[in-house]
C-alpha cells in the first residue's frame, strides 16, 4: 500500500461513517482505535494487514482523529490476542465475506492458470488479479505466503496444460525429430564431422542456440545449415495458434 496520501485521499477512503462509528460498540483504548483501522483497510485492500506497518502513518493518523484519540495508541493494539481474531470475525460478518479455504485457494490456482496467464505472466499483475478475483467473490484472501504458492500452482498449471497442447498436435515424425535434438554428439575416430555439425559432447539443440558470431562466410553456411535442421522439423506453422 502507497504511503502518502492526499487530504481528499484520505476523505474518500480512510472515513467512518455514522454506521461504522456504531460498530464501534463499547470499544475503548487501542481495542477501539485497532478495530476502526482493520475495517477501513479491508474496505481498501480487499485484505487485513499482516502486521502494524503495513497501515500508512497517515492513514492511523486520520482514524484516530476521528476517535479522538492519539495515533500512537496504534502501537498499543494486540496482534495475537483473541481481541484481533474476534475483531477479524466481526468485520467479515459486517462486510458479508469468508475466509478462503483449501478449495478456494485451488480454485483461485485454476482461475489464474486458464484466464489470467493467457495475457499476461507479470507477477504483479496476477498478483493482482487474484486480489481482485477475491474480491469480487467476498473472500478473504489467503496469507501472503499461500498466495505466492497458488501463484506458482497457476504456473506450473498453465506451463503443464501448454506443453500437453502443443505435444498432442505434433505429428508422430516431429516429436521424433525433436527428441533427437536432445541426443549427445559423441566423438568418432573416423573423419572430421561435416561444417554445422554439433561439438563432440553437445546436443544439437544446444549447437541451435549458439550466438551466429561474427559475419563471415563460415558462419553464414553454419546458420544456414541450422536454419535446414529447424525447417526439416516439419513443425506446423499452425501450432500455438490456440
Amino acid at each position: 500500500m502507497k504511503r502518502v496520501w492526499s487530504p481528499d485521499e484520505l476523505l474518500e477512503h480512510w472515513t467512518l461513517v455514522p454506521h461504522e462509528h456504531q460498530l464501534l460498540g463499547n470499544k475503548s483504548g487501542s481495542t477501539r482505535l485497532g478495530f476502526a483501522v482493520l475495517l477501513k483497510y479491508f474496505q481498501y485492500a480487499g485484505h487485513f494487514p499482516h502486521h502494524p506497518h503495513e497501515v500508512p502513518e497517515a492513514v492511523v493518523t486520520y482514524v484516530a482523529q476521528q476517535l479522538a484519540m492519539v495515533p500512537e495508541t496504534w502501537n498499543q493494539y494486540d496482534w495475537h490476542g483473541r481481541a484481533i481474531k474476534y475483531h477479524r470475525a466481526q468485520i467479515r460478518q459486517e462486510l458479508g465475506v469468508r475466509e478462503a479455504t483449501v478449495a478456494d485457494g485451488e480454485a483461485l490456482s485454476t482461475w489464474l492458470s486458464t484466464q489470467i496467464l493467457l495475457s499476461t505472466h507479470r507477477l504483479e499483475h496476477v498478483r493482482e488479479a487474484l486480489y481482485q478475483r477475491c474480491r469480487e467473490s467476498r473472500l478473504e484472501p489467503p496469507t501472503p505466503e499461500r498466495v505466492e504458492r497458488l501463484i506458482r500452482s497457476a504456473f506450473h498449471q498453465f506451463e503443464t496444460q501448454l506443453g500437453e497442447r502443443v505435444v498432442h498436435r505434433l505429428s508422430p515424425s516431429t516429436r521424433q525429430k525433436l527428441d533427437t535434438l536432445l541426443v549427445l554428439e559423441t566423438p568418432t575416430a573416423e573423419a572430421s564431422p561435416p561444417a554445422g555439425s554439433p561439438e563432440s559432447g553437445q546436443t544439437v539443440l544446444q549447437d541451435l542456440r549458439v550466438d551466429s558470431g561474427r559475419a563471415s562466410l563460415e558462419n553464414l553456411l553454419r546458420e544456414m545449415t541450422k536454419l535446414e535442421r529447424v525447417r526439416a522439423l516439419d513443425v506446423p506453422l499452425a501450432l500455438f495458434d490456440h
